[in-house]
């Protein structure tokens, strides 16, 4: 998936979750570390024949991100241990969110904080002293 991630100029999750969509969807079926298999498609007469035809037994899969709601705290923060990435998709929008259990992410929060805290004093100390 990484090499056809390179080849498309996209990021790793954002192809992997196009695969989730189309297997949850019927389009493919994946094959864990074998790959993915296109479905055979039937050609129905109208589209709600094709979805029944491709949906799976028992299929509640959410619509949107696919990760799952216990790893976001209060909607919007994103905390998964075994997730190594730092940066990931945002569940809402666009854009990228950091993953609050890494540290570096803690590091990327933080750095542009403090910052703006010390450029701040700075100031603040500069105006008191004329």
């Amino acid at each position: 998936m990484r090499a056809l991630a390179i080849d498309l100029g996209n990021h790793h999750n954002t192809v992997g979750q196009a695969h989730r969509q189309l297997a949850d969807e019927g389009w493919l079926e994946l094959k864990r570390h074998r790959g993915a298999i296109v479905r055979e498609r039937h050609h129905a007469a109208n589209r709600s024949d094709a979805s029944e035809r491709f949906a799976r037994p028992g299929s509640t899969s959410p619509v949107g991100d696919r990760t799952e709601d216990r790893f976001w705290k209060l909607g919007v923060f994103y905390f998964n241990r075994s997730d190594p990435s730092v940066m990931v998709e945002r569940r809402f929008g666009f854009g990228y969110t950091v993953n609050f259990a890494r540290p570096v992410a803690w590091v990327i929060i933080l750095l542009p904080v403090l910052a703006l805290i010390a450029v701040s004093t700075t100031i603040a100390v500069r105006h008191t002293m004329r």
